[in-house]
């Protein structure tokens, strides 16, 4: 019992209670590592650090950066930070001077790096394009997509819009609204630094035109800033033939159900006046709507 006693003394004897640095005149402790060593973080600006280790037994030894100069307690020494990672070798010496145990503390720069890593929409990666911008364009109706960001260094900060910061990555659900979508992604370093990149959101065509309108073969003249159709005939029954701009869009015909693309419709005269077909045009990303008319008129 007693030699056990022993054992668990001499390696206390060894043991740092702390080792902290001070920046921007506060102090900022190192954080201990599983492997054992020590991690001190310091602003990536940072060219010198004054570095204070203390040993847990108040008579043991320490000294800082291979002076071989021990000093009892507490040892503070200037350190000058070489690249992103300055290795600090702190040795712990017994009360007795028999017993000595090395320690390794990384000085890491925190870093400046804003890059993203991924950007996925719907789990469909986004590329960047020459223009400094991500595009993405829907290949199929929908209200709302899911982005998600990743950032290139751990532990960097991210989010979307007006969302808070999360470490590494995040995610949010986007309203799509209107033909183009446009969000912020916000990449903030570990060292502080913003940068911002825009995603832009494409739904699918927009548009709502007729390419043309045919009553009994004649092609229908168009007026411009009406949405109006206009034919003269003098005959009694009328087959109208409507052709979508977008193949893909769908319209309404008259009394007939929603079509595709394009549609007929054969319809009477209406007594002596005109006789007019209405045609609703649905753009193919549903977003937009469009109505015209068709009127039918008695050759003079």
């Amino acid at each position: 019992c007693l030699d056990h006693g022993i054992k668990s003394y001499v390696v206390r004897d060894t043991e740092l209670k702390e080792i902290y640095g001070i920046i921007n005149e506060n102090k900022a402790e190192a954080t201990k590592e599983n492997d054992g060593t020590y991690t001190l973080k310091v602003p990536g600006s940072q060219t010198a650090l004054d570095v204070t280790a203390v040993t847990r037994n108040a008579n043991s030894k320490v000294q800082i950066n291979n002076t071989e100069n021990y000093v009892v307690n507490t040892d503070t020494e200037n350190i000058t930070l070489t690249g992103d990672v300055t290795k600090v070798s702190i040795k712990v010496q017994s009360e007795s001077g028999t017993t000595e145990k090395e320690y390794t503390l990384n000085i890491v720069k925190k870093s400046d790096n804003t890059n993203l890593e991924k950007v996925t929409v719907n789990d469909e990666e986004v590329t960047l394009g020459d223009d400094g911008k991500y595009h993405y364009t829907l290949t199929y109706v929908i209200d709302k997509v899911t982005v998600n960001a990743t950032t290139e260094d751990e532990n960097a900060n991210v989010k979307i819009d007006s969302s808070s910061f999360e470490q590494h990555k995040t995610s949010a659900d986007v309203s799509i609204s209107s033909r183009k979508t446009t969000t912020t992604i916000t990449v903030e370093s570990e060292n502080g630094t913003q940068k911002e990149y825009e995603l832009v959101i494409e739904t699918l065509p927009d548009d709502c035109n007729i390419e043309k309108v045919e009553v009994n073969g004649a092609l229908a003249k168009y007026f411009i800033g009406e949405n109006r159709y206009e034919v003269r005939s003098n005959d009694t029954s009328f087959k109208i033939d409507v052709t979508l701009s977008d193949s893909l869009a769908t319209l309404i015909l008259g009394s007939n159900e929603e079509k595709t693309g394009s549609d007929s419709i054969t319809v009477t005269k209406q007594g002596e006046g005109t006789t007019t077909v209405k045609v609703i045009v649905t753009s193919e990303n549903k977003l937009e709507t469009e109505e015209y008319e068709i009127d039918i008129l008695e050759k003079s």
